[in-house]
């Protein structure tokens, strides 16, 4: 447990020096995921950032810019975020539509 604590702290106080609503996002969403020592230790791993995230979303909006104008999805800065900090959920969940009468 000390170690999740330890990893939490970590992030937070990454996104209270940044002070921006991405930063804020990135932090509460890996929080989330910051149940298990296996996860703590990927974040404290030292060799990523929550700055240099932003500079890999920002890079990808550019990307998509159309008249330097670009929108990002929360779900997929979300994706971004956990593909980042290598968290396993990298896809969102895709639900397959069934047809009700084929289940009679």
């Amino acid at each position: 447990m000390e170690r999740i604590n330890e990893a939490r702290a970590k992030i937070t106080d990454e996104s209270l020096e940044i002070k921006s609503a991405l930063a804020t996002f990135i932090e509460e969403t890996v929080n989330e995921h910051c149940t298990t020592e296996e996860v703590a230790n990927k974040i404290l791993n030292g060799k990523k950032s929550i700055k240099d995230l932003i500079h890999s979303i920002t890079e990808e909006a550019r990307k998509k810019a159309v008249d330097n104008i670009a929108a990002i999805s929360d779900e997929e800065v979300k994706e971004m975020v956990l593909k980042y900090y290598e968290l396993g959920e990298t896809k969102a969940h895709i639900t397959e539509v069934v047809d009700i009468l084929d289940l009679i």
